[in-house]
């Protein structure tokens, strides 16, 4: 085929055409007749429009500019599961964004006495467990003090020695989950001087087969990662659980106490540690509610103090948990709504509910 003028003048004018329509299909993020956009096999509605992460982007600023309100960012999060950790978003990461005030074909407006529910949402859950050792646990917990490997990093199938140091009955063939503590969880009160527990990260399982001598020689089943000599042992930690809802039987109030994460700030899908354990009734699939009074804006803004004493000022509903694990005295919940971002020491609630 024999090119003419005509059409190399075609060829280029397309080739200069395209990267226009490529840029302006994510500019105008609120073009709302704009087409549906088709990402990894997933369809964004009409109502959801996407953007695609810049340098320097963070989802504080991006919800300054798409919500008008940077704490909105638990919103935004809670829009984009594929968001692992919202601290950490990337060049060319695309956003899913519901403009403000856009609802969804086929649904109606409905009135609230208040823009949170107070009834505990029903969801099940699988949620992987993060780790929390209670003091007493880490205490007796064993050591892998040696290996029969000559390596410095263990992995599956090798084989450890380990040392228990308070008396307990081991058995050959008894699995134990291997960790490794990361830093200390604090209690919120102000006369406590140990800390309630130890934040960890779960490496994998061993198997006990020979407890013939004081060093007990195990066997690395699997790990996640690599082990090392002066990792710790304790009885076996289920790595993943499905969690469903379970009715609230007690009136409860506690505090976070810290987070997996080490950031301030707290949001839809993150894990938080609670105050209050199986002694005080707590049971996997409770619904918690985050509450807080007062007037946040001034207490942040102001140096001077408030007139009105905090009492004067009714309790109101920020966010919502489920109890993913309980233990003596604390608890690990996922957050699964949030209105706004909330930090350690703040309250909540469980609700007794009616049978």
């Amino acid at each position: 085929m024999k090119l003419t003028l005509r059409h190399v003048v075609l060829i280029v004018a397309g080739m200069l055409t395209f990267p226009t329509l490529a840029s302006a299909q994510f500019d105008e993020v609120y073009d709302r007749g704009g087409p549906e956009v088709v990402v990894g096999g997933v369809t964004a509605m009409q109502t959801e429009k996407l953007y695609v992460v810049g340098e320097g982007d963070n989802l504080w600023d991006l919800s300054e500019e798409f919500f008008f309100d940077s704490m909105m960012w638990p919103a935004l999060w809670s829009l984009n599961p594929q968001i692992t950790n919202p601290h950490y978003i990337y060049p060319g990461d695309v956003l899913f964004i519901r403009p403000p005030g856009v609802k969804e074909e086929k649904t109606s407006l409905v009135w609230s006495a208040s823009r949170y529910n107070e009834v505990p949402r029903n969801l099940t859950l699988r949620t992987r467990t993060y780790g929390f050792i209670a003091a007493e646990d880490y205490q007796e917990s064993g050591i892998i003090q040696f290996s029969r490997e000559e390596k410095e990093m263990l992995s599956t199938y090798d084989e450890v020695y380990i040392e228990f140091t308070t008396a307990r009955v081991v058995r050959v063939g008894d699995e134990y989950t291997i960790y490794r503590v990361e830093r200390p969880i604090d209690s919120v009160e102000d006369d406590a001087d140990e800390p309630v527990g130890h934040l960890v990260k779960f490496l994998g399982v061993i198997r006990i087969l020979d407890t013939s001598k004081p060093l007990v020689r195990a066997l690395v089943l699997s790990c996640a990662e690599e082990v090392h000599r002066d990792d710790l042992v304790t009885g076996i930690f289920s790595q993943q659980n499905v969690t469903k809802p379970v009715a609230n039987q007690l009136d409860i109030t506690g505090r976070i106490l810290d987070s997996f994460e080490e950031v301030n700030l707290y949001g839809e899908h993150q894990y938080v540690f609670i105050n209050k354990g199986r002694n005080q009734g707590v049971v996997p699939g409770n619904r918690m509610t985050v509450i807080e009074r007062g007037d946040p804006y001034l207490s942040g803004h102001r140096n001077e103090e408030v007139d009105v004493a905090l009492e004067d000022f009714p309790w109101e509903h920020k966010g919502s948990l489920m109890v993913v694990e309980s233990y003596d005295d604390h608890s690990l919940a996922v957050i699964i709504g949030s209105i706004r971002s909330f930090e350690n020491g703040a309250m909540v609630r469980m609700f007794q509910e009616a049978e």
